[in-house]
């Protein structure tokens, strides 16, 4: 007997044309009662098959069902489309043909010209395969041969994480792809294989390996060959890396990255990475032996070691204890830019140097509710043209602390502020040709901050503030300046009031608040602490705090900056 049913009209799809079949052909055994009365994700009980198509015909006889236009079958959170379907229930067999696309549970889609699968639509073989995995990978094959539940075998087959489309959906070369004759997934060992491998750049092949392996898109964690990069430029000619990948341990791995040039010697980047209990550590590194070169690869000079290090740890020892560090060095200025290494001027810590510059670091914080607490020790290096690191201080200790009492003062928030550091110089910045010996300080700071909040009915905002701070310093190595005294100390003292009008205006789709902000500060008149005199009798000020400051949206309403501007005007 021989079933027909058509779908006339799209509105009788869902009780004429969709079949909800229970057949025990599709299950290895049969489930328990728990399995069934659970359903997947898409609604169907364990053991029910969803078919739908323009036209489905069965024959009881044979056991042999055929949908042809726009098939859709779920069964256990796997979907297949395809154009025409045949499912033979006594041999267990389903063969779908014509625009096969099969979605896996892992969303993984795989899309093919015919496929042919077993009873729980488990894929079996595959004509003109193709897949579009996790990360964005592509794999496609001429055939797929499913050799069990774990290992799919596809033969003229080809890889590539790179897009395969421009952005007007036409078709496009793989900026890296690898081609080999039989690619073998293991998804036990989380491994793919390649026999008679061709690596290729832009279509271009550049790497023969009868052998080779990389970790599958989808594992967590393996070891393996990690995506290549290339360039070209004049100063290296062509450059080729390739990162390998070596999984230490469930907490650890080692990447080894070797940049393979044309015109200069190789450099072997790495990078080794490890969790802890109460923290992690990162370190780059990277280390090459060669001549020094110009903008078109030209080597002048001795061979020479030439290595640098990026390197960073954060821990925390309870849950208001943290320490760290971070190490970056180089023993060459411009290895950066000659290698183009990228992600070297970023944050490691919480103290940040300037652009073209590294710093070393090491420091522990303390952190709760109502205080603040930290220790430091830095050492900066610099890479700018006529940077001299002797003249660049050592930073050791730098303390700051801060303190809030639980309740109000006096109506409003107080803040106490401490703060103490040592600077230390091998070299002055002053007449460098002279080599002078740099001036060594010290300084300790306390700071006492209120402010209130008043708003008014109308929507004004005026917060009163006053501010108390003292400054204590030693100076040594003075290089002959001539003053008093090494020891000199000043207390600032301002007060006044921040004033804010809210304008609001409400639109259809948006509001806009328009906030002007105004800030009146009474303070005595403050100048610069004087050292002392030169040699020449030119006369010299204290400048350790900063050599230089910029204002902007967040510090330009602070007291003490507006004690600044009041200074600049004056001296």
């Amino acid at each position: 007997m021989t079933l027909r049913v058509p779908s006339a009209k799209p509105s009788l799809l869902a009780s004429v044309a969709l079949m909800v079949l229970s057949w025990s052909g599709l299950a290895q055994a049969a489930p328990d009662r728990a399995a069934v009365a659970a359903q997947s994700s898409d609604g169907l009980k364990a053991g029910e098959l969803y078919l739908e198509a323009d036209t489905i015909a069965r024959n009881d006889k044979t056991k042999i069902t055929a949908a042809s236009g726009s098939v859709e079958a779920r069964y256990e959170g796997r979907t297949v489309r395809a154009d025409h379907l045949i499912y033979d229930q006594a041999r267990g067999v389903m063969t779908a043909e014509g625009h096969v696309q099969i979605i896996n549970p892992d969303k993984s889609i795989d899309f093919a010209d015919k496929a042919v699968m077993d009873n729980n639509m488990q894929v079996g073989a595959i004509e003109g395969f193709s897949s579009r995995m996790g990360l964005n990978t592509k794999l496609a094959a001429a055939s797929v041969v499913h050799r069990s539940a774990d290992v799919n075998e596809l033969n003229r087959a080809i890889y590539t994480p790179c897009d395969v489309c421009a952005q007007d959906g036409t078709p496009k070369t793989p900026s890296w792809s690898i081609k080999a004759d039989q690619v073998i997934q293991d998804h036990v060992h989380q491994v793919v294989y390649y026999k008679n491998a061709t690596v290729k750049i832009l279509g271009i092949p550049v790497l023969y390996l009868p052998v080779f392996w990389h970790p599958d898109p989808q594992a967590v964690r393996k070891s393996g060959l990690l995506t290549p990069s290339y360039g070209i430029s004049n100063r290296r000619g062509f450059s080729y890396e390739q990162p390998y990948v070596q999984v230490l341990s469930q907490s650890s791995d080692l990447t080894l990255s070797p940049q393979i040039n044309t015109k200069i010697n190789p450099l072997l980047n790495g990078r080794y990475r490890q969790r802890f209990n109460s923290g992690a550590v990162d370190a780059r590194f990277g280390y090459t032996h060669d001549t020094d070169f110009d903008g078109k690869g030209k080597g002048f000079g001795a061979n020479t070691s030439r290595s640098y290090i990026l390197a960073s740890g954060a821990f925390a020892l309870n849950e208001t204890w943290r320490w760290g560090f971070s190490a970056e060095r180089t023993s060459d200025k411009l290895i950066f830019d000659k290698y183009d290494i990228g992600n070297v001027y970023v944050a490691r810590g919480p103290y940040v140097a300037d652009d073209r510059r590294l710093i070393s670091q090491i420091y522990a914080t303390r952190q709760d509710q109502k205080s603040w607490f930290s220790v430091a020790a830095l050492s900066i290096q610099g890479l700018r043209p006529g940077d001299n690191d002797r003249t660049f201080p050592i930073v050791a200790p730098l303390v700051e602390a801060r303190w809030e009492p639980d309740g109000p003062v006096l109506g409003g928030r107080l803040r106490l502020l401490g703060s103490a550091v040592a600077l230390t110089r091998d070299q002055s910045s002053d007449m460098q040709a002279l080599k002078l010996q740099g001036i060594d300080s010290r300084r300790v700071s306390g700071e006492a901050d209120w402010r209130i909040n008043l708003t008014s009915s109308g929507g004004l905002r005026v917060a009163p503030f006053a501010n108390l701070r003292f400054d204590a310093y030693n100076l040594s190595d003075l290089n002959g300046i001539k003053g008093n005294s090494n020891n000199f100390s000043r207390g600032l003292v301002s007060a006044g009031a921040d004033i804010s009008l809210p304008f609001m205006r409400r639109f259809e789709a948006s509001t806009v608040v328009l906030e002007p902000v105004g800030q009146v500060v009474i303070s005595p008149r403050v100048r610069q602490i004087r050292v002392g005199r030169s040699a020449l009798g030119a006369p010299v000020y204290l400048n350790e705090d900063s050599i230089a400051f910029e204002f902007d949206e967040t510090n330009l309403f602070r007291p003490e900056n507006s004690r600044d501007m009041i200074s600049m005007k004056t001296a």
